[in-house]
């Protein structure tokens, strides 16, 4: 409990409490943000990549068969990728 260390067990009145639980949230909410930050890096990044894998399936072109084992293969990717 980082945040009582600086009181060392001694009682706290009505400000220094509300001290704390703003602290605490500021820093709760900070963590939060600095997650989601990382959460919507990742996600771009996996869009990128699924961007360029499409537009590489496209460029390929090629024979039916061929074109439909790509699709194929780029749906069961991009199912992969909705999970990471």
């Amino acid at each position: 409990m980082p945040y009582l260390a600086e009181f060392r067990g001694e009682q706290l009145d009505a400000l220094q409490a509300e001290f704390v639980v703003k602290k605490c949230k500021s820093d709760f909410r900070k963590r939060l943000l600095d997650r989601a930050a990382v959460i919507q890096k990742r996600l771009e990044e996996e869009q990128e990549a699924l961007k360029k894998r499409r537009a590489q399936i496209q460029r390929r072109g090629g024979p039916e068969v061929q074109q439909g084992r790509a699709e194929s293969d780029f749906e069961q990717y991009q199912t992969l990728a909705m999970f990471r």
